[in-house]
C-alpha cells in the first residue's frame, strides 16, 4: 500500500464520521494530536459501520475511546444477530505502527471485565452502555462476540498480539463457539472501504439438483443442495447469511438437537425430515452449464439472505464444522445428505415482498408472533430499563424465564398492559394474544407498547396481575365448580375490572408504591369477583364460559353493568 492509500482512508473517515464522533475531550489540544485521535476513533467506527451494519450515527455512538477505556475503543450490540462487537483501533499517521502487545492485553482485560459484569473504573462512555450490556448478558440468549483489532499500519498484526487475542477467544469458545477474532491492517481496512462487502450483502453460487422453477406470478427456483455446500456457506458467512431472518442460530433447542442427530445418525433421511431453506436475493443468474436439462444447475445469486431455515443452515455448519469436505464424502457418511432449498429473486416482485415472505414462511414453521414483537426497539429499551433495576425482561425466544421477583416476560407484560388498557384488549389477550403482536407499527400493539411505556409501568402492571392471579388461584382451589370455571375463564375480564378499582386507578403514577399494589389488588379482586359471580348467575347462568370470556360484546356489557350499577354511566 502507499501514503496515497493512507490519505484515502483518512479522507473517508473524515467525511463519514466528522460529525458523528465525540471529540470534546480533545478540545484545546494540538491539532495534529487531535487529528490522530479522531482518525483512531474513526477506524473503530468504521469497523462497527461495515462489520455490524450500523449506520454512521450509531457507529459514532459506539466509540468509547478515551481515558479509562480499558483498551476498548468501540462497543456495539447488534440486536439482529445478538452479537456484541468489541473493537480496538490505532491510527499511525505514516502507516508504520500497529497495535502492540500491551494494548492488546489491556483490550482483553477490558473485555473480560465487562463479561464478568464489572464496570468499575471505566469511563462515562462505557458506563453509559452498562445497562444495555448487562441486559444482554443476563438475557439468557446465546450472545456472540466479535473481537476486532484494526489499525492503519502496513504490516500485519504482530504474531504475539494475534496469539494473545486468539488465546482469549479460544477460552470463550469452550464448550461451544461464541466468539471470533478479526484483524485488519491498512490493506484490509482499505478493502472494507472500497468493497461492497457488508453483513447485509452476500453473493453465492448455489448448485441445485433436480431443480424446478415456477415462472409466474414471480420467478423462483427450488431443488436439492448438498449439506457440504451449505456448511461452506456457514463457514464463510456465519450468522450474516441470516441477516433478514427473524432469529439467528439458537445453539440449544429441541429442534436443533433433532437436526443434529439426523445429520449424525441418519443423513440420508435429512431431506425427508427437514422443512428446508428459503433464500431471497436481489438477483439470480443461471450459469450456462447443463443449460438443456434440469438435473443440475448453478445459480449465481447476489444479495442473498436466508429468511427461513437459519437453524438448518447453522446446525449443518456446526455439525460438519471444519472437517475436510472431500474426506467426509469419501468416507461415505454424508455422500447422500441433502437439503431442500428455495431461491426467490426479488426482481419483478412487488414492494415489501421480502418482508411478506419472511413473515409467512416463519409463521408456518412455529415462529411465534412475539418473535416479531421482539424486533421492536421499545422491547429492547424495556429490557435495558429492567436491567438498571437488576431485573430481567425476557422478550425473545430462547431466553431463560425470570422467576418471581426477578423480572417478567413479554407475555406477562402484554397480558397485564392489555387488561389495563381496555376490555377490548383484555378479551383479545384471552382469545388470541398473538394478534396483539401481529403488527408493531400500529394499534393494538402501539396502544400498550410505545415510547411512553416504561419498565416501572410494566412491572407494576405485572405485579397487579400476579396478585389477581394468586387470589383467583385460591378461589379455584377451594370454590365450587362454577366459581372455579368463572375465575379460570374470566380471569382477564376480572383483571380489567380490578384495574378500574378506585384504589388502583392511579397505579401508573410514579408515586404509586409497587410493594403495596399487590395487597390493594387482592382486596379489589375480592369485591370484583363477587360482582362477576352475581352477574354471571343472573345473565349467563349455564352458558359456556370459555366462549363468553372471548366475546368482546358480552364482556363489555358485563363491565358496564358492574362498574355503573345505577345505569347512569358513573363508575362507582
Amino acid at each position: 500500500m502507499s501514503d496515497h492509500t493512507l490519505r484515502r482512508i483518512a479522507g473517508v473517515l473524515e467525511t463519514k464520521f466528522q460529525s458523528a464522533i465525540d471529540m470534546a475531550d480533545w478540545e484545546g489540544r494540538p491539532d495534529p494530536d487531535r487529528q490522530t485521535a479522531f482518525l483512531s476513533r474513526g477506524l473503530a467506527a468504521l469497523a462497527i459501520n461495515r462489520l455490524a451494519g450500523a449506520d454512521v450515527a450509531a457507529a459514532g455512538q459506539a466509540v468509547t475511546d478515551g481515558w479509562n477505556d480499558g483498551g476498548l475503543d468501540a462497543i456495539y450490540f447488534d440486536q439482529i444477530s445478538d452479537t456484541i462487537f468489541f473493537v480496538q483501533s490505532k491510527w499511525s499517521k505514516d502507516g508504520s505502527k500497529t497495535i502492540d502487545l500491551g494494548s492488546a492485553s489491556n483490550f482483553i482485560d477490558g473485555i473480560r471485565k465487562i463479561l464478568n459484569d464489572d464496570f468499575s473504573g471505566f469511563n462515562d462512555k462505557i458506563r453509559g452502555k452498562e445497562a444495555e450490556l448487562r441486559s444482554v448478558l443476563y438475557s439468557g440468549v446465546d450472545v456472540r462476540f466479535r473481537v476486532i483489532l484494526i489499525h492503519s499500519g502496513e504490516q500485519e498484526t504482530a504474531y504475539q498480539v494475534e496469539q494473545k487475542v486468539l488465546d482469549y477467544v479460544n477460552e470463550l469458545n469452550i464448550p461451544i463457539r461464541l466468539a471470533d477474532a478479526e484483524f485488519y491492517n491498512q490493506e484490509e481496512t482499505y478493502k472494507l472501504i472500497v468493497s461492497e462487502h457488508s453483513t447485509r450483502s452476500i453473493s453465492l453460487s448455489i448448485s441445485l439438483r433436480e431443480y424446478g422453477f415456477p415462472a409466474k406470478p414471480y420467478l423462483a427456483f427450488y431443488g436439492r443442495v448438498h449439506v457440504l455446500e451449505i456448511a461452506q456457506w456457514w463457514r464463510e458467512h456465519k450468522n450474516n447469511i441470516c441477516s433478514r431472518n427473524l432469529r439467528q442460530l439458537i445453539q440449544r433447542s429441541d429442534i436443533n438437537d433433532a437436526l443434529l442427530q439426523t445429520i449424525k445418525s441418519d443423513p440420508t433421511s435429512f431431506w425427508y425430515f427437514n422443512n428446508g431453506i428459503t433464500i431471497i436475493c436481489n438477483s439470480v443468474k443461471r450459469a450456462p452449464v447443463n443449460i438443456d436439462n434440469t438435473h443440475f444447475g448453478i445459480f449465481h445469486c447476489d444479495g442473498i439472505s436466508v429468511v427461513n431455515g437459519a437453524q438448518t443452515v447453522g446446525m449443518i455448519g456446526e455439525a460438519i464444522g471444519g472437517q475436510d469436505p472431500a474426506g467426509v464424502v469419501e468416507g461415505g457418511r454424508l455422500a447422500d445428505c441433502w437439503a431442500h432449498v428455495r431461491i426467490i429473486p426479488l426482481e419483478g416482485c412487488p414492494p415489501e415482498f421480502d418482508r411478506r415472505i419472511t413473515e409467512a414462511t416463519n409463521f408456518q414453521n412455529s415462529v411465534e408472533r412475539r418473535d416479531f414483537a421482539a424486533m421492536d426497539p421499545n422491547q429492547h429499551r424495556l429490557a435495558t430499563e429492567f436491567a438498571l433495576d437488576r431485573k430481567q425482561y425476557a422478550y425473545r425466544s430462547g431466553e431463560e424465564q425470570p422467576h418471581n421477583g426477578g423480572g417478567c416476560t413479554i407475555t406477562e407484560a402484554t397480558q397485564a398492559l392489555a387488561c389495563a388498557h381496555s376490555i377490548d384488549l383484555a378479551v383479545q389477550a384471552k382469545r388470541e394474544i398473538g394478534l396483539l403482536w401481529a403488527d408493531t407499527t400500529r394499534p393494538p400493539y402501539t396502544d400498550i407498547f410505545n415510547d411512553r411505556t416504561t419498565s416501572l409501568q410494566v412491572w407494576k402492571a405485572v405485579l397487579i396481575m400476579r396478585a389477581v392471579e394468586s387470589y383467583l388461584t385460591e378461589v379455584r382451589l377451594v370454590g365450587d365448580k362454577r366459581n372455579s370455571a368463572i375465575v379460570t375463564h374470566l380471569n382477564r375480564t376480572i383483571l380489567n375490572l380490578v384495574f378500574s378499582d378506585p384504589n388502583l386507578k392511579a397505579w401508573r403514577a410514579d408515586s404509586a408504591d409497587p410493594s403495596a399494589l399487590s395487597e390493594v389488588a387482592k382486596d379489589a379482586t375480592h369485591g370484583m369477583l363477587a360482582r362477576v359471580i352475581d352477574y354471571i348467575k343472573e345473565n349467563h347462568d349455564g352458558e359456556y364460559l370459555a366462549a363468553l370470556s372471548k366475546n368482546r360484546d358480552k364482556c363489555a356489557a358485563m363491565r358496564l353493568a358492574i362498574l355503573t350499577p345505577d345505569g347512569q354511566g358513573r363508575l362507582f
